[in-house]
C-alpha cells in the first residue's frame, strides 16, 4: 500500500446477522469456502491506499486473523452509521477518496470498486453503482462455527 495514501476502503463488517438466523457474524458468513470479509477485502485491497474495517466487538482479532497486517481491524458501531463515523476517525489524514463497502455485498468486485473511485477522482461527491440485475450466480452457503 502507499505510504500517503489517497485513497481508503472501509468495509462495515460489524453486523452480527440476526436477520439472516446466523450464528456468527454476517462477515464471517462464507459463500463457497471463502468468508464475506476476505471476498471484500479482496475486491478493494489491490484498488485502494488503505482499508479499515469494522468488526463486532469480541470478533476483532478472528477479523485480523483473515485480512492480517494490511489492514486496520476496528470495533465497530451498534449501527451501521456508527461503525462507519468510527473508520472514517481511523483514515490518514492524507485521504481524500472514501468508498465504504458492506461486507455482507459479497459479489461487488474490483473492477466495480475502481470504476466508482474514477468518478469520485473525476469530481463526482458521492457515487451510487447500478449493477447488472440479469446476472445469475449459484452459491452453497456456510457458516464458521
Amino acid at each position: 500500500m502507499n505510504h500517503t495514501p489517497t485513497s481508503a476502503a472501509i468495509i462495515a463488517g460489524a453486523g452480527m446477522g440476526h436477520r439472516l438466523g446466523a450464528q456468527v457474524p454476517k462477515a464471517l458468513i462464507q459463500i463457497d469456502g471463502v468468508t464475506l470479509i476476505e471476498r471484500a477485502y479482496a475486491s478493494l485491497s489491490t484498488v485502494v491506499d488503505e482499508i479499515v474495517i469494522t468488526a463486532p466487538a469480541g470478533y476483532e482479532e478472528q477479523f485480523r486473523a483473515i485480512v492480517g497486517e494490511s489492514a486496520t481491524v476496528i470495533t465497530g458501531g451498534v449501527l451501521r452509521s456508527d461503525s462507519v463515523n468510527l473508520a472514517l476517525k481511523s483514515l490518514s489524514p492524507s485521504t481524500k477518496y472514501v468508498l465504504v463497502h458492506d461486507a455482507a455485498r459479497a459479489l461487488a468486485t474490483s473492477e466495480l470498486a475502481s470504476r466508482v473511485l474514477h468518478e469520485l477522482q473525476s469530481g463526482e461527491s458521492a457515487v451510487i453503482p447500478a449493477l447488472n440485475a440479469q446476472s445469475k450466480h449459484e452459491f452453497s452457503f456456510h457458516q464458521n462455527s
